[in-house]
């Protein structure tokens, strides 16, 4: 365990934002979190978990603990396997998209159309990661946590970590404390490649039969040609989520936009393009000082350099508005706010 005092996290968050902590405690296993749990300073301070930082807006100098994992082992249960199907066991602290390149070059498969996600497996399981037609929920089996409020270990089985879009129960209020140590992946054995996703049909021709490696590579591609690379502008991604509406809710928005983008989900409901609300309220491209809307992607919000998270809070804000009385929908941001 790595223990270190006011620390810049700039190179700890993809927004590039110079937000200090307290304290750096980075963690090898679930014996530090132990030793954590028993202190009592440990206990009394503010605190948050992160791994990458790809998912975070840093509002103010965090006055507390910033812990990370560095929990990084991969197995393979050999034991739980079969002719079809692997299991892994991969430590919280893994960059998922190195997982990815493990998976295939193991010929496991499956995490393909989740290339080049920014963050770690633990970031991944918590938030339930999604991009080209897939979702990492669809492979979770297990999620090992630890309670550093209560000093428990548990593992919750698929059906308790409530997955839906861009969600589980890690991220509820009562969940406060638990920390992902590692997770359990089922993949198959054999090639499926998910080619459900409108990009990935335009980019194979509708005619070939890719492999799950040029999938992969499909992917990679398509996202360096819409998105900054991280390092060089400072984003998160996907800044909001894709805004879930009843058909009530889209009758009235066709009125407003009838030729709006949207997918019907299986529950009846309708999925509804964010990016495409905020393409047409004019604003791709939209920049306001040191930050703006990516010219590429509406939905990337941008450090174009020296931007505090407030001035990223604001820009958030101006878009809502404007979508809002445009459309009369409310957009509900992806990334977590930390003050």
């Amino acid at each position: 365990m790595k223990i270190e005092e006011n620390k810049s996290l700039k190179e700890l968050n993809t927004f590039g934002i110079d937000a200090r902590c307290n304290f750096l405690v980075t963690y090898d296993s679930i014996e530090d979190l132990e030793l954590l749990h028993r202190d009592e300073f440990f206990q009394e301070s503010k605190k948050i978990f992160i791994g990458e930082g790809s998912n975070l807006l840093f509002l103010a100098n965090f006055k507390g603990i910033v812990l990370i994992s560095n929990i990084k082992e991969v197995v393979r249960l050999e034991d739980r396997e079969d002719e079809n199907f692997a299991y892994l066991q991969i430590g919280a602290g893994v960059v998922w998209d190195d997982l990815i390149k493990y998976t295939l070059d193991n010929g496991l498969f499956g995490l393909e159309n989740l290339s080049l996600i920014p963050g770690t497996v633990g970031a991944a399981a918590r938030q339930n990661i999604g991009a080209y037609g897939t979702e990492i929920c669809q492979f979770i089996q297990e999620v090992h946590a630890y309670d550093t409020v209560e000093g428990v270990k548990k593992s919750f089985t698929h059906d308790e970590c409530n997955y839906s879009y861009r969600y589980s129960i890690f991220k509820e209020d009562q969940m406060f404390g638990w920390v992902i140590t590692d997770i359990v992946l089922k993949l198959p054995k054999t090639q499926h490649p998910n080619l459900e996703y409108k990009d990935l049909q335009n980019y194979f021709g509708g005619t070939s039969h890719p492999t799950c490696q040029e999938v992969r590579d499909a992917v990679i591609e398509i996202r360096n040609n819409k998105l900054p690379k991280v390092g060089e502008v400072g984003s998160a991604g996907s800044f909001f989520m894709n805004p879930i509406l009843t058909q009530e809710e889209l009758a009235e928005v066709l009125k407003i936009a009838p030729d709006i983008s949207y997918h019907l989900q299986k529950d009846g409901k309708v999925k509804v393009s964010a990016g495409w609300l905020i393409d047409h309220a004019g604003l791709k491209g939209y920049r306001k000082g040191n930050v703006g809307v990516w010219d590429k992607q509406a939905l990337v919000l941008c450090n174009y350099g020296g931007a505090t998270g407030t001035e990223i809070g604001d820009l958030a804000d101006y878009i809502q508005t404007v979508i809002k009385e445009r459309y009369n929908i409310t957009l509900k941001p992806e990334v977590n706010y930390i003050y």
